[in-house]
């Protein structure tokens, strides 16, 4: 007879329960970028959002981006029913990213479980991304059209990687969209050299079949794009010189400044992407006079890190390839999901060497968005490491170390949630909006930065063309072809000459 347990079962967490809690720090560390339409709002965003209310409005379809040939119109095809139903607003045009976010904690959470990794080891893994910082928090919720897609996309190449067809269609769409799905096609082939499965027959006619997939649905996209409406309603189809074609344009391998690269990422990018810098939030175009992040936090930051590296270099140095066909048939083991967190750690550190070793422009604070996968790093390497760590006392610096990160991330977002609520930051555009409204001024001129944000808050109700930057041309003959009075909006202050002008928030308004 065996023996009786020695006291009562420990009770079992519920994983929906859990996964619950992290869609709850997803929606808290958003709210204040979604709700408030002033919080952080570009002309970037703004035209994500035109093309959402023209597409709701039957007035163009496009498949990429106005004034590009890359970045698809996926967040503006999501928002379009929501303006057809409710008209167009900042908080409408983000909430399909948050969903987007919503379902990216999920998939990140369960594959973690399926992984080997206990509740709780996944819930704190998963708290990288579900409850990042400030900055971070708001580029993951910003609708400029590629930062929060390429998360989904690497996870649904995870969960899809054992079935060819869907694997090749979604990293068609993947890196027809943005470059950065490469990196979770990249980590899925690593792991298939990893673990002696890449030159089994079945392996070999699993990728062969990807490869046509992915190339036939990228033409497939380039082909619906040969009408795209490059420039707005009405360009189907127009060549138009200067446009931006490829990401690759943006490659740039220096060897002389990959020194200042690494260590510009080093200690201004990832500190700032997780939160181990105090930096001013208007540094990085968010609407706040708060300073966000702690220098105590690169101390959990580092233990995790640490621990990480020395125990993974023994299993890379005793790692030997298999290059045997092995087993019946020829056949091998698919990839395990044990591997999930390897997987992550993989797609993370290609977005941070890549973003520092072949990118141009790379010593820009707002290029923080072309290295967010770093995230998974973290989340991998946080759940490998409570995952075979077998000393308790191990397994307790990692756990007080995702907390003490938890806890700085959390406060700093409270404190941003509480000065909107307390003593909400001004709304300069639609202050701006409100004065033209009132003058009678519907048409006219301003730089990129405003006009579209102009144009998309005010639901085109003011129209204001671009004197720099011009991403749709309507706009712009709606404004030459007026017989009405015309505004230019400059930047302050006003010209003496100007037959009549005010100055509004840092902007010189002037009308005939």
């Amino acid at each position: 007879m065996p023996d009786a347990p020695l006291g009562p079962p420990r009770p079992s967490i519920s994983p929906a329960l859990v996964a619950a809690t992290l869609v709850a720090l997803v929606l808290f560390r958003a709210v204040v970028w979604v709700g408030w339409e002033q919080s952080h709002f570009d002309p970037d965003q703004a035209v994500i959002g035109l093309m959402g209310q023209h597409i709701a409005e039957g007035r163009a379809f496009p498949v990429f981006m106005y004034g590009q040939t890359y970045l698809l119109t996926i967040e503006s095809w999501l928002a379009a029913p929501l303006f057809a139903a409710f008209g167009a607003s900042v908080p409408l045009l983000k909430a399909p990213i948050l969903a987007m976010d919503v379902a990216i904690v999920l998939l990140l959470y369960f594959g973690l479980l399926r992984a080997g990794t206990t509740a709780i080891g996944a819930w704190l893994a998963s708290l990288f991304f579900a409850m990042a910082p400030p900055i971070t928090g708001s580029r993951l919720v910003e609708a400029a059209g590629g930062h929060i897609e390429p998360f989904l996309f690497a996870l649904l190449l995870w969960w899809l990687r054992h079935r060819a067809v869907w694997y090749g269609i979604v990293a068609g769409i993947g890196v027809t969209h943005r470059e950065f799905a490469w990196y979770a096609v990249a980590a899925t082939l690593a792991l298939d050299v990893w673990g002696s499965t890449a030159w089994s027959r079945r392996r070999l006619r699993h990728w062969a079949t990807v490869a046509i997939v992915l190339v036939l649905v990228g033409v497939g996209l380039r082909a619906l794009a040969r009408r795209d409406p490059v420039l707005g309603p009405g360009t189907e189809g127009m060549a138009v010189a200067g446009l931006m074609t490829t990401p690759a344009g943006r490659l740039c391998i220096d060897p002389s400044t990959s020194l200042s690269n690494l260590h510009w990422l080093f200690t201004r990018n990832l500190p700032a992407l997780f939160g181990w810098r105090p930096e001013p939030l208007r540094y990085y175009n968010l609407n706040s006079d708060l300073t966000a992040g702690h220098w105590w936090v690169l101390a959990a930051i580092v233990a995790i890190a640490g621990m990480a590296v020395v125990r993974v270099v023994p299993v890379l140095v005793a790692w030997r390839p298999s290059w045997s066909a092995g087993g019946p048939e020829g056949r091998r083991p698919e990839i395990a999901p044990s591997l999930f967190p390897g997987f992550l750690v993989l797609v993370g550190v290609q977005a941070a060497l890549v973003y520092a070793l072949a990118s141009c422009g790379v010593q820009r604070q707002m290029y923080i968005r072309y290295d967010l996968l770093t995230l998974f790093v973290a989340s991998g390497a946080t759940a490998w490491l409570l995952t075979t760590l077998r000393q308790a006392v191990g397994r307790r610096v990692v756990i007080a170390a995702v907390l003490a990160w938890t806890f700085a991330a959390a406060w700093d977002t409270a404190r941003v949630l509480h000065e909107y609520l307390v003593r909400t930051p001004p709304n300069p555009v639609r202050e701006l909006i409100t004065h033209l409204e009132r003058r009678g001024l519907r048409l006219g001129h301003a730089p990129y930065e405003i006009a579209y944000m102009v144009t998309f808050m005010s639901r085109e109700q003011v129209v204001l063309g671009s004197t720099d930057i011009v991403r749709i041309n309507e706009y712009q003959d709606r404004v030459h072809s007026s017989k009405t009075p015309v505004v230019y909006v400059r930047r302050a202050p006003c010209e003496l000459t100007a037959p009549a002008a005010t100055e509004l928030d840092g902007w010189c308004i002037e009308w005939d």
